[in-house]
């Protein structure tokens, strides 16, 4: 996750941090998704 907060100061590659913050919320998602069908 550091990644992405170091990321948000370089705003100079943009769309590289969007696509990366969309596919760490994407994972989180399916995790959560996958604990409440245990």
């Amino acid at each position: 996750m550091t990644n992405t907060i170091s990321g948000f100061e370089n705003r100079n590659n943009g769309e590289k941090i969007d696509a990366k913050l969309s596919y760490v919320i994407q994972k989180q998602r399916i995790m959560f998704i996958n604990e409440k069908k245990k």
